[in-house]
This record gives C-alpha cells, sequence and structure tokens, in this order.
C-alpha cells in the first residue's frame, strides 16, 4: 500500500462523517481509524529504508498519555468501575490523537493540499444541507428531532452515561434557553451541540482557505455552502465556538502583518483603555445563556476544591459524579479537566503543546510566504489551532469523537508541513 492510498483512507474517514454519526459508530470508529491508519502506516513504514518522524506535539502528547495513564493507575483501586471506564474511554482520545498526529504528519504532503480543502468542501455539504433542512423544520413548527441510531442497544453494556446515550441517540434539532428566550438548537456529527459548533467552525475555516485558493470567494456555490454552514453554527447557540472562530480570524490576520509585533502591543494597549467595555460586553455573552455559565464556573470551583496536598501533581485521575451536578467533576473545560484529572503535570503538557504550536507556527511563516498555496494553507491551520485553543477553555477536547478527530488530525498536518518546509521540499 502507497503513501497516497493511505491518504485518500483518512479523506474517506473524513467525508464520511455524516454516515458514521447517523450509524451511531462515533463512539469507537474515529479511535479505530486512527488506530488502523496508524498500523497501516508502520506496516508500510517497515517496507522501506525510510525512518518514522516524530514530530514535537507527538512528544508531548505522549507525556500526556503517560502523566494521565499514571493518575488513573494510582486512584483505581478508590473509584467506581463506570468511573474508571470513563476515565479510560477519555485517556483513549489523547492515544488516538497522539498516533493520528504521527500518521498524517508522516503521509503530509504539499500536493495533498488541495484534495485536505476538498476533503472540507465535501464535508461542506453535509453540513449545508442538514442545518437547511433542520431550520425549514423548525420554520414549520417542529421542536424536536431525535431518533435511535442502530447501535442504541450497546448503550446497556456501555455504562449508560451522558456521553453514550448521546453518542448512540441521533438529536439534530432540540431546543435550549437563550437570550431570555427558548430557542432551536442544531447539532451534527457529535454528541452535543458545542461540539457541532467546533466541528462546523473548524469547517468554516478550511472553507475560506479553499475558496481564497482557488480565487472563488465570491462564486454562487461557495457563498451557498458557506451561508448554509454559518446558519448551522448560530443555530448550535455556542458562543465559545462563535468567539473561537472570530479570535482565530483576527490573531492570524494580525501575524500576517509585516511588523505584527507592533500591532499585538497596539492591540493589547486599546484593549486594556477599553476594559470596561470588553467586561460589559463579556458579561452580556455569558449572560446569554446565565444559568449554563452559572453551572460552569460553579462546577470549576468546586471540582478544584476537591484537590488536596498531592492531588495538585498528578490530579485525581478519575472524574467522579456528585448529586449537585448533571455531569462529572471537572468537566466542561480542557484546561480545568486536565488539572482535575492530572494536576499541574498534565495541564502545563496541555499549555506546552499550544504554546509549542503557536509558536513553531509563527516561525513557519518566513518558510511558507513565497509560495501562495502553502500559505493559504498555514494561514487556515494557524486559524484552526488557535480557535480551538479557545474553544477549550470551556469544552472537552476528549470526549467528542469527531471533533478530536479533526483537531488531532490539523495538528499533524501542520507538523507534516513544518517537516516538508523545513526539509526544502516545498
Amino acid at each position: 500500500m502507497d503513501q497516497h492510498k493511505l491518504f485518500n483512507r483518512w479523506r474517506i474517514v473524513l467525508i464520511g462523517a455524516g454516515a458514521w454519526w447517523l450509524s451511531g459508530a462515533n463512539l469507537f470508529f474515529y479511535h479505530a481509524a486512527a488506530l488502523l491508519l496508524f498500523l497501516e502506516m508502520m506496516h508500510f513504514w517497515g517496507r522501506t529504508d525510510k525512518g518514522l518522524y516524530i514530530p514535537p506535539s507527538a512528544h508531548i502528547l505522549g507525556v500526556i498519555v503517560l502523566i494521565y495513564s499514571a493518575s488513573i493507575a494510582l486512584h483505581l483501586s478508590d473509584a467506581d468501575t463506570t468511573r474508571v471506564i470513563a476515565a479510560l474511554y477519555n485517556l483513549s482520545f489523547w492515544i488516538f490523537g497522539t498516533l493520528l498526529v504521527i500518521f498524517m504528519a508522516n503521509q503530509f504532503r504539499t500536493e495533498n493540499i488541495p484534495k485536505i480543502f476538498d476533503a472540507f468542501y465535501g464535508l461542506s455539504f453535509f453540513i449545508a444541507l442538514t442545518a437547511l433542512a433542520i431550520l425549514v423544520f423548525w420554520l414549520k413548527g417542529v421542536r424536536d428531532i431525535s431518533f435511535p441510531t442502530p447501535l442504541i442497544g450497546l448503550a446497556r453494556y456501555l455504562g449508560d452515561t451522558n456521553l453514550v446515550r448521546d453518542s448512540l441517540w441521533i438529536r439534530p434539532l432540540m431546543w435550549d434557553w437563550f437570550a431570555s428566550v427558548s430557542r432551536p438548537r442544531f447539532n451534527v456529527f457529535s454528541p452535543y451541540p458545542t461540539a457541532a459548533g467546533g466541528c462546523i467552525m473548524i469547517t468554516l475555516l478550511m472553507m475560506m482557505a479553499r475558496a481564497s485558493y482557488l480565487k472563488k470567494m465570491t462564486h454562487p456555490p461557495f457563498l451557498f455552502l458557506f451561508g448554509g454552514c454559518f446558519i448551522g453554527f448560530l443555530m448550535t447557540l455556542s458562543r465559545i465556538s462563535l468567539a473561537g472562530f472570530f479570535l482565530g480570524l483576527v490573531v492570524v490576520l494580525l501575524v500576517e502583518k509585516k511588523h505584527f509585533p507592533i500591532w499585538i502591543v497596539g492591540i493589547l494597549v486599546v484593549s486594556a483603555l477599553c476594559f470596561p467595555l470588553i467586561e460589559s460586553f463579556s458579561e452580556w455573552i455569558m449572560g446569554l445563556r446565565e444559568g449554563s455559565t452559572s453551572v460552569r464556573f460553579s462546577l470549576y470551583r468546586y471540582s478544584l476544591e476537591q484537590l488536596h496536598d498531592t492531588d495538585w501533581i498528578l490530579g485525581l485521575g478519575v472524574k467522579p459524579r456528585e448529586n449537585i451536578f448533571a455531569i462529572p467533576l471537572g468537566s466542561h473545560s480542557t484546561y480545568i479537566s486536565m488539572i482535575f484529572k492530572t494536576g499541574v503535570f498534565g495541564v502545563t503538557g496541555v499549555l506546552l503543546l499550544q504554546a509549542s504550536l503557536l509558536l513553531r507556527w509563527v516561525r513557519l511563516r518566513a518558510h511558507v510566504i513565497r509560495h501562495r498555496h502553502l500559505f493559504l494553507f498555514w494561514r487556515a491551520l494557524g486559524m484552526v489551532m488557535i480557535a480551538m485553543a479557545v474553544w477549550m477553555a470551556t469544552e472537552d477536547i476528549d470526549a467528542p469523537q469527531f471533533l478530536a478527530f479533526l483537531y488531532f488530525s490539523m495538528i499533524g498536518c501542520f507538523e507534516g508541513l513544518r517537516r516538508e518546509c523545513l526539509d526544502g521540499v516545498s
């Protein structure tokens, strides 16, 4: 099997996201896909004289896996069995993320950039058409659309937790409280709408890069699909996804400036001067779903209060459930979650991963600036990584299966792009 076939298998996994979601296969499909892609790559590499490239981000992810594993092992005997299974499932995301980053870093070639763009363009068809169909149902008075997947029977054997149930039961339309009014909420590919917002956020950013690459930003097909996807994006009611989307755009546009450090300093100064207005705007945003915001901050505070003495070093490993919250402790923020589960060591690894990606992405600018297609792809990857760093502030990356697959794939693409540029291939 050559590299092109392996890469095309990754594209099939991506483009087929709608089928995997509707079938209920999401729960383990992306884990299995990452593992099989990695093993097939290793089999291919074993028949060649080439060395396997292990990028910096994979090293950091590997350390996070070891820390998380040690924390779970230390608290294994004191935890409820179902919560241990849930912790191992969360751990599996970091494992398949590591494998996926290594796979993409080795399989990526600059000539694959149009194919990556096209894969996301194909994904946009499913998002746009589904979102528009849900919009029509809502306008006709339908308040809820939900149905079980063919694999719903597995719930009884897998602990019947919220994540399991939401992964095996499709709910593309639900209603939620937003800005003092009950409003329709859209979900696609994911166990819950905020994760759908993250998936659409990445798709929109890659769609824009593709349209810019093909010089079709004003073409009707692009405008129709982008508009449909953006309607779905807004209907997820995911405030953090919208914040990530626009912050990703703004930060990357600043970095593209010739003297971007001066621009950033200027932005910081203006932000400091306008702090009262920014604070008022932030309070208004949080007040749009005041109940949700209040519960999240209470959960964060209560979760951190459970850490005592040495717990701060490696965390508690397993997230318990308590009656005062409907979700496990240490949830609804990747950073808070990693402090709770893996302590200072684990969250330092996550923060180091983000800092390493951002710093090396900025440095790569000098290598791609003279090649238009590389520059546009570099820009899109930067937007995705920054947007996801923001998204993870209030959401867990080790729960939504497809979003995790997208995110770690994009990190792998960045590592592959960096490898090719520094090796002089481009």
